[in-house]
């Protein structure tokens, strides 16, 4: 990447950690207490930044935001939104900044993901009927295969493999998980 390009993306990605964090924290501090989706549909946008702009990578700012988010749903009642929370900390710790394809970087992050895999685990028995059962199946499927549970992993492609419904509608990079899954249990 040329000099010139280089300064320009620190540049902006200093702008946007300054602007959009502050942005967020003034608009989710002048919040309600009812108004729960808008304040964790704003944190979860609050993540996005942390994730993706501020350097260097900080896993425990972005796992501690996650988890207060799931706190906020689980308080509230909002169990599925609790489950997908559980599952986007499995998959921050799953991350490429966490873990190189074989391995995790550090033994917290792995600790975190069965955790937050298991937490889904549970609460997951607890729904029915919900078109979001069949994207938790795959995902919770590659994270316990990921973990070594060939079991629970064998037992949770099934589950979305019974659904009858192609990967197809499902966004790249859970497609890659089916396709991970399928070729596993081949």
């Amino acid at each position: 990447m040329p000099e010139r390009e280089a300064k320009a993306r620190i540049k902006i990605n200093k702008l946007l950690e300054e602007a959009c964090l502050t942005d967020l924290d003034n608009y989710i501090s002048s919040l309600k207490d009812y108004e729960i989706m808008q304040r964790c549909e704003m944190e979860l946008e609050k993540v996005g930044v942390i994730q993706y702009f501020i350097n260097p990578y900080n896993f425990q700012v972005i796992y501690d935001s996650l988890a207060s988010i799931r706190d906020i749903y689980l308080h509230n009642g909002l169990i599925i939104d609790a489950i997908r929370i559980d599952l986007n900390i499995a998959d921050e710790c799953f991350s490429l900044e966490n873990y190189d394809g074989l391995n995790f970087k550090n033994q917290q992050c792995i600790e975190k993901m069965k955790v937050h895999v298991k937490l889904a685990d549970d609460r997951i028995s607890n729904i029915k009927f919900n078109p979001s059962l069949h994207e938790f199946y795959l995902r919770l499927g590659r994270y316990n295969l990921v973990l070594h549970d060939e079991t629970k992993s064998k037992f949770y492609f099934n589950e979305f493999q019974n659904c009858k419904i192609s990967e197809n509608h499902y966004a790249n990079w859970l497609q890659r998980y089916y396709r991970v899954l399928r070729d596993h249990f081949a």
